[in-house]
């Protein structure tokens, strides 16, 4: 698979996963804006971001800008559009660091995890 390819495949994954973050928000946290419960949020983010590395694991610029355009996308079609706005952009940018953290941990140690496997048995 060439690397345009791998990098928009892993833009789509992390665009669903930053999608279904607030989507379940509302069920899973009990707010409409998931920073809301910081609980909820954090796991959700690192789960995200460690499935989506898992599931492609491509540059971590393309699954930032996904989780981002997909939680983005989600509020701008289905949520209605408030006054603060902009605001939760800014909070989107510093939360989803968790979301690349923790891909960016599985990216690391997913291969040595494999090496130590391979070698053991």
């Amino acid at each position: 698979m060439n690397r345009r390819r791998s990098s928009v495949l892993t833009f789509s994954v992390a665009m669903a996963t930053g999608a279904a973050i607030r989507a379940l928000s509302p069920l899973a946290g009990g707010h409409m804006e998931p920073w809301d419960d910081g609980v909820y949020y954090s796991a959700a983010l690192m789960l995200a971001g460690a499935v989506s590395a898992l599931v492609m694991s491509g540059p971590l610029p393309a699954l930032y800008a996904g989780c981002l355009a997909g939680q983005i996308l989600f509020a701008l079609t289905l949520l209605p559009l408030e006054p603060l706005f902009s605001v939760g952009i800014g909070f989107l940018l510093a939360w989803s660091l968790l979301f690349v953290a923790s891909a960016w941990l599985c990216l690391v140690v997913r291969p040595m995890v494999m090496h130590a496997f391979r070698q053991r048995f």
